[in-house]
């Protein structure tokens, strides 16, 4: 295989593009695998020695070489020593990139070899009327005019792509990759004659990802996204600059962000080494939700400590994850000297790998995606909670956050640790009210990541066939990927269902031993873009019979959450399922067709299992029917979960524990459910909620038990017949009246601060009911018992109200007016009376009215 070397010579005005060569020059190795060998040359990879001038430590000088790519804007570089750089006439060399220019040149004219491009960016160059450095930028840009002129106005030089203007960077880069494009072709001139071409992706699996992110491994399938790259880049340099290396990389769902940050960003700075001056990066990876019984904390520790990243850390007093978390707790900015001396560890060990006479700078790159996870616990406005509850509850949510993101704030501030975040767009409100983040991200520290464009599209459809050796059907003139690149535009779900599809119809390719992406498998067999993540789930319910559709239905339960009725993968142990066989088979189904993942999750390695992108939960029909009809009982669950995470974090304090009414009524419906699998501090949770209720319950119905039933008791003598015994008892039974009053009016103003009481009140009055009857049984009915009976039946319509029972509250303010409107005849100047039929009508009409019948009301 023959190797075509590039030099590329710049000064450090134009770092971008440089970085942008070294990007064309990957992409396009990726398409020419085969048949070329690219050998790009930048000075600045090599290992450089204090000892010699980085020109004298090039491996390879640009007369050695096939093609000198020279980008060139406001200055020539810096000079050179003149005892060592002259040329042949005695004269010295002005700067590095003349002495590579013109070694090439000379080459040229002796051997017509290295090709010889000059790129001339044209944008203005602005320098400071107080700029200190002035009068020197002016010279150079004389110089470098100076320079040009006299190359340019050479007849005898005509080298083969002459000089090239750009205007910016992505000018640049197009025309590089049109340029390098065109001679790869001349030099390979069977490219375009095989069909049994070897693709450059030779690993055993699809160059799409279908519904899951590209990871670091898949970078050399990682396309359409440089212009991102480059951004981000150029920010996290600005912000390290300002002495705080941190970027969030905000993003709607679906539009890449997750992939751009491990096989953009990350394969950037790890594998391409694309930020000046840092030789070596170790890097960890921190998903939240996988941190140990949801300590972030203990999360990031185990992230430092991973083998990728500083496990050196142990050298300086950290060798497990409970001291690291501990000192992230209490102290992280005290971490700085540990951090210094883990990466000068890790620093040394690679120049004894390599032999290096220098020590090579390190740093370590923290990702942490999705932060979104952090936030995931927003206040339910239909939990009934006192004022005081719910601030005490955003207390206790806003103090986990705290400590963890203050943790993170202290590792960007070392300038050690450069950190990468994403963050759904959705949650950016929320993110943004967090004084740390908002620090943190000042500046230059946001990208906000548009879902690709229309040559975006291009690349990230065609790039990754070609590498794998894959081509798209022609068929009338058209190809599939150009209908795959118009079926996509203006597609909110565009990226992940262009993905999904991709993947799928990469997949009926190889399974017909083809190398073509046909349009017969993504209009008939798919049913087109839209189609393609809908028949995979279908033909997975299809596969487990249709006597399963109950159980593929119940796993699904288990693995989508409602954040404020927006549906969101939820994560669920692959244990849950296990001990159900119909469960265990869905489960399988559906991640054989990669529309679920498992995976080890935290420091025990518990086996988990989540759906791949909630692209999922939003296209397929069967699935959107049931979170449809389950969307009450999920957001039950995840109030229930959220209330119960709280309770953990306040180390189980019993006043965090539920109360009686609408919460109560919520965790006994819950656990009806038979598809149920709680947590096991959720579990815990409710069981000693539902407990202390019962225990409250009872010790309130003993209380207000004992004073009624000595009434009930004495109620058994009025059977007597003597007219002693009468009047004893007709003397019981105004006592039995009077306590029946305190109870109705005074028992309930008592008792209405009294968590959990709704249910005791109802059979308070249910009981003075009886009562009644029986007093009225024995003196007959009287104005006064009609009066209490009224009273009882207006506070039972009042807790009826409390505990959401409409019909029940109508029914008893109902029955208080017909009282009233009986006893008012009898004493039309009861001024009592009048207020209560009053008070009942007011009743009745706002129940009517809230039943929605406004006439009535």
């Amino acid at each position: 295989m023959q190797t075509f070397s590039l030099f590329v010579s710049s000064p450090g005005d134009v770092d971008d593009e440089r970085r942008r060569a070294e990007q064309v020059i990957r992409k396009l190795q990726t398409e020419f695998d085969r048949y070329i060998r690219l050998e790009p040359i930048f000075w600045e990879h090599q290992p450089q020695s204090s000892q010699q001038h980085f020109q004298e430590q090039i491996k390879k000088l640009p007369s050695a070489t096939d093609l000198v790519v020279c980008i060139l804007w406001s200055r020539l570089g810096t000079r050179l020593p003149p005892d060592k750089f002259q040329r042949p006439d005695g004269t010295h060399y002005n700067s590095g990139t003349e002495f590579e220019f013109e070694d090439a040149v000379d080459s040229y004219r002796q051997h017509k070899t290295p090709d010889l491009w000059v790129y001339r960016k044209t944008a203005d160059v602005l320098v400071s009327l107080n700029d200190p450095n002035k009068a020197d930028k002016e010279a150079q840009k004389a110089a470098l005019d100076k320079f040009l002129d006299h190359w340019l106005g050479s007849p005898q030089d005509h080298f083969k792509a002459g000089f090239n203007s750009f205007t910016d960077a992505d000018d640049f880069e197009r025309q590089l990759t049109a340029h390098l494009h065109d001679l790869l072709l001349a030099r390979c001139p069977q490219y375009q004659k095989d069909t049994d071409e070897l693709p450059a992706w030779t690993r055993d699996e699809s160059p799409y990802r279908g519904l899951a992110y590209f990871d670091l491994n898949h970078a050399a399938v990682f396309f359409g996204r440089s212009a991102a790259v480059h951004a981000v880049l150029a920010q996290l340099n600005s912000q390290a600059a300002v002495g705080k290396p941190f970027v969030l990389v905000l993003g709607a769902s679906g539009a890449g962000k997750s992939s751009l940050l491990r096989a953009g960003l990350l394969h950037a700075l790890v594998a391409e080494r694309r930020v000046d001056k840092v030789d070596l990066w170790r890097y960890a990876i921190l998903r939240p939700d996988d941190a140990p019984d949801g300590d972030w904390l203990r999360g990031l520790a185990a992230a430092l400590l991973a083998e990728t990243a500083l496990p050196e850390l142990a050298g300086a007093g950290f060798a497990d994850v409970a001291s690291l978390s501990a000192q992230l707790a209490q102290h992280p900015e005290g971490l700085a000297g540990a951090l210094a001396h883990a990466l000068a560890a890790a620093a040394d060990r690679l120049r004894l790998e390599r032999a290096w006479n220098f020590t090579p700078n390190a740093r370590l790159v923290l990702l942490i995606d999705p932060l979104e996870e952090i936030f995931r616990a927003p206040t339910d406005t239909r939990t009934v909670l006192t004022d005081a509850e719910k601030a005490e509850q955003l207390r206790q949510q806003n103090a986990l956050r705290d400590r963890f993101l203050t943790a993170v704030q202290a590792l960007a501030e070392t300038g050690l640790v450069w950190i990468l975040a994403g963050l759904r767009s959705e949650y950016y409100p929320q993110a943004a009210g967090h004084p740390v983040l908002n620090t943190l991200k000042a500046g230059a520290g946001q990208y906000d990541l548009a879902m690709p464009d229309e040559t975006e599209l291009a690349e990230i459809i065609r790039y990754p066939a070609r590498a794998a050796g894959m081509a798209f059907e022609l068929r009338a003139g058209r190809r599939l990927d150009a209908q795959l690149l118009k079926d996509t535009a203006n597609n909110p779900n565009a990226l992940p269902l262009l993905e999904f599809t991709l993947d799928a119809l990469y997949q009926l390719a190889r399974q017909r031993g083809d190398n073509t992406l046909s349009f017969d498998d993504y209009h008939i067999r798919l049913g087109g873009l839209d189609g393609a993540i809908t028949l995979a789930a279908e033909t997975a319910v299809s596969q487990l019979g249709d006597g399963n559709l109950d159980a593929v239905r119940d796993v699904f339960r288990q693995l989508v959450d409602l954040d404020n009725g927006k549906a969101l993968r939820r994560r669920a142990p692959l244990s849950d399922f296990q001990a159900d066989p119909l469960q265990w088979q869905v489960v399988q189904a559906f991640i054989n067709a990669r529309l679920l993942s498992s995976s080890d999750s935290g420091d025990t390695h518990t086996a988990t299992v989540e759906p791949v992108h909630e692209a999922l939960l939003r296209t397929w029909p069967q699935l959107l029917a049931w979170l449809a009809e389950d969307q009450d009982i999920l957001a039950i669950r995840s109030r229930m979960e959220e209330l119960a995470a709280n309770w953990q974090a306040a180390s189980r304090n019993e006043g965090y524990l539920l109360n009686a009414g609408k919460q109560e009524q919520d965790a006994t419906q819950l656990l009806k459910q038979p598809w149920l699998k709680l947590p096991p501090t959720a579990q815990d949770f409710i069981d000693l909620s539902l407990r202390k209720i019962r225990r409250r319950r009872w010790a309130l119905r003993w209380t207000i038990g004992g004073v009624t039933a000595v009434f009930v008791l004495g109620a058994a003598g009025f059977s007597a017949v003597n007219y002693e015994q009468r009047k004893k008892a007709e003397t019981a039974a105004g006592l039995a009246l009077q306590v029946v009053s305190r109870l109705t009016d005074d028992l309930p103003d008592r008792l209405s601060t009294v968590p959990g009481t709704l249910q005791i009140l109802q059979e308070t009055f249910e009981q003075n009911a009886d009562l009644l009857k029986q007093i009225d049984g024995l003196r007959g009915m009287t104005a006064e018992s009609e009066r209490e009976r009224g009273a009882n039946l207006q506070r039972h319509g009042d807790q009826r109200l409390a505990m959401g029972d409409l019909a029940g509250a109508l029914t008893s303010y109902q029955a208080c007016l017909a009282i009233f409107e009986k006893l008012i005849p009898q004493d039309p100047d009861n001024t009592d009376w009048q207020r209560n039929l009053s008070v009942s009508y007011e009743k009745i009409g706002d129940i009517v009215a809230q039943q929605g019948d406004q006439n009535a009301a």
